[in-house]
C-alpha cells in the first residue's frame, strides 16, 4: 500500500510557513522547569526563521503529486532540506507541555489570532516532510513529524475560542490521516506506536479538542465585551461597533442602523439581550452531550432566534448549533487514533455516529 497523501492537501489547503530549534528533548532555562516553559515562545521563534524561496518551491511542488504512486520531486526534497532547521524548531516547540499565545480575550470578536494560520501551515510543512521521509524509508522521522502535529493540535485545544478548537481538530485530522496511512501500509512498529501514544496521551480523553470549554469561553468573552461596549460607547456607539463587524453595503448601513436601534432602544433592553445570549450558551452546553443533542440544539436555536424577542443578539453573534457535528466527528476521530496504538478512550456512543437529526425518525 502506497501513501497517497491527497487528504493532507485537501484538509489543510494553506500556504507553507514554519520554523524552530532542535528536535531533541526540551532543555530547561535556568531556574525554570521544562513543564512551565511556554511553547508559544518557541513557535514564534520558529516562525521568524521562515525562508521565502524554499517555501515557494514547496507550495508549487507539494499539492499536485499526491495521488497514486507519488514520489517527491528533486526540487521539493531540496527545499525541505533547506528548511530542516525550521522543521526541527517546530518539533522542539511541540515537545513543551505548556503553550500560551497570550490571546487578549477581552477584545471579544476583535480578538487577534495570528498564530492559527501559522500553525496550520506549520502542520502541513511537517507532514509534507514526513511524507518524504516515509517515501525514503525513514519511518522513524516520519512518525516523529506526525506525533509533533498531534502535539501541536493539543496545544491549541486549550484556548478559549471555538476557531482555535476547530483548527486543533483540523490539524489533528491531517496528522491522523498520515499516521493511519503509515499504519495501513504496515510501517508502524512498537516504538512508533509508543511515540504516537505518548503524543495522544497529552489530550483530555473527554472533549479532546476543547470545544465545550471554548463555547463557554466565547459566551463569557462576548458577553463581557458587549457590556464593556455598552458602558463605554452607549447604545448608538455600540450599534455602530457591532454593525462594523459585518460586511454591510454603504447604502444599506442606515437601514441596518435604524433596524438595530428599533430592536435595542435602550440599555435595559440591551442588558436583557446580553443575558439571553448568555443563557442560550448555557442551555446549549447542557444539551451538548444528550442522546438527542442535535434535535435539542436546533430547537433551542429556533426558540431564541425566531421566537424570543430578546434573542436578537443570539442570531447576531452566537455560534451555530451545526458546530456540534464537528464535536461528534472529533470524538470519533480521537477514539480511532487512540485505539490504533492500543490506548483506552471513551467509547463513542450511538449519537456520535448520527448524521441526521433524530427528529426525522418520528
Amino acid at each position: 500500500m502506497k501513501l497517497s497523501g491527497h487528504r493532507i492537501t485537501t484538509t489543510l489547503a494553506a500556504a507553507i510557513l514554519g520554523v524552530g530549534l532542535l528536535a531533541s528533548e526540551p532543555t530547561a532555562l535556568a531556574g525554570v522547569p521544562v513543564s512551565d516553559q511556554n511553547a508559544a515562545l518557541r513557535y514564534w521563534r520558529a516562525f521568524e526563521l521562515e525562508i521565502d524561496g524554499p517555501r515557494r518551491v514547496i507550495a508549487e511542488h507539494a499539492p499536485d503529486p499526491y495521488a497514486g504512486e507519488w514520489a517527491p520531486s528533486d526540487e521539493l526534497v531540496k527545499a525541505l532540506e533547506q528548511l530542516q532547521s525550521t522543521i526541527d524548531a517546530l518539533i522542539e516547540a511541540t515537545r513543551y507541555e505548556h503553550c500560551d499565545f497570550g490571546v487578549d480575550y477581552e477584545d471579544g470578536p476583535y480578538v487577534l489570532l495570528p498564530h492559527l494560520n501559522k500553525l496550520r501551515s506549520a502542520a502541513l510543512l511537517l507532514l509534507i516532510d514526513g511524507r518524504v521521509h516515509a517515501h525514503q524509508g525513514d519511518v522513524d522521522d516520519a512518525v516523529e513529524r506526525g506525533a509533533a502535529v498531534y502535539r501541536m493540535a493539543e496545544h491549541l485545544s486549550h484556548e478559549k475560542t471555538l476557531i482555535s478548537s476547530l483548527v486543533s481538530l483540523a490539524i489533528f485530522a491531517v496528522a491522523d490521516d498520515f499516521v493511519g496511512e503509515l499504519d495501513g501500509a504496515g510501517k508502524l512498529n512498537d516504538a512508533h506506536r509508543a511515540t504516537i501514544a505518548n503524543a495522544l496521551g497529552r489530550f483530555r480523553t473527554v472533549d479532546p479538542f476543547g470545544m465545550k470549554a471554548a463555547i463557554a469561553g466565547e459566551r463569557d468573552l462576548m458577553a463581557g465585551w458587549m457590556r464593556r461596549v455598552l458602558v463605554d460607547d452607549g447604545i448608538e456607539g455600540g450599534i455602530d461597533i457591532a454593525l462594523a463587524l459585518f460586511d454591510i453595503e454603504a447604502h444599506e448601513l442606515d437601514q441596518a442602523r435604524e433596524d438595530a436601534a428599533r430592536r435595542v432602544p435602550d440599555e435595559a433592553t440591551a442588558e436583557r439581550m446580553i443575558a439571553a445570549f448568555e443563557q442560550f450558551y448555557t442551555l446549549m452546553l447542557h444539551a451538548w452531550d444528550d442522546a438527542n443533542a442535535v434535535a435539542k440544539l436546533k430547537r433551542l436555536e429556533k426558540s431564541y432566534v425566531a421566537e424570543n424577542p430578546d434573542g436578537w443578539l443570539v442570531g447576531f453573534f452566537a455560534v451555530s448549533s451545526s458546530v456540534h457535528r464537528n464535536y461528534r466527528r472529533g470524538q470519533v476521530l480521537f477514539h480511532t487514533a487512540m485505539t490504533r496504538v492500543g490506548l483506552n478512550a471513551p467509547e463513542p456512543t450511538n449519537w456520535l455516529h448520527q448524521e441526521q437529526e433524530p427528529a426525522r425518525q418520528r
